[in-house]
């Protein structure tokens, strides 16, 4: 119980800015990142911390001058890894997969890394589960790895 309440407030510290202030005025937002990445990487996800991680891995994903961070390989295996668990809330799917979809268009080098981590089998099953929203960035994800039949 002890540790639940523990991520719960970690949580809340990531959704007010607190952790991200700390760091990066002792360091630098690319051990920001890494510490994002760590927590994805944790056997075991309290949902509310995963949520917040999602939302801040997609909050970087959006502005040009911080996207460049999440390109590392270990962070994009880290974001594949926790959708291949499953059991995660709508709107943390959909915040990964929007930060995958956001990497995959920003950097060849990101898309073929994910189109190497098997993707395609961690995202369709969740195709036919998924809400509409979910669904769409998933399809966008597919494309900009794989291709669509329209392109040529």
């Amino acid at each position: 119980a002890n540790c639940c309440i523990n991520e719960t407030f970690f949580a809340k510290l990531l959704k007010l800015g607190y952790i991200r202030f700390i760091v990066t005025q002792n360091s630098s937002l690319q051990h920001y990142v890494v510490l994002l990445t760590c927590l994805l990487r944790r056997p075991q996800q309290a949902p509310n911390l995963t949520l917040q991680v999602a939302r801040e891995m997609a909050a970087l994903s959006e502005a040009r001058d911080t996207i460049r961070l999440l390109f590392d390989t270990t962070c994009l295996d880290a974001l594949v890894r926790l959708l291949s668990r499953g059991n995660l809330d709508d709107l943390a799917v959909y915040y990964i997969g929007l930060t995958l979809q956001r990497l995959a268009t920003a950097s060849p080098e990101s898309r073929i890394h994910l189109s190497t981590t098997g993707l395609p089998r961690v995202v369709v099953p969740q195709l036919l589960t998924a809400n509409l929203r979910v669904r769409s960035v998933f399809l966008r994800l597919l494309e900009q790895c794989y291709g669509s039949p329209h392109m040529g």
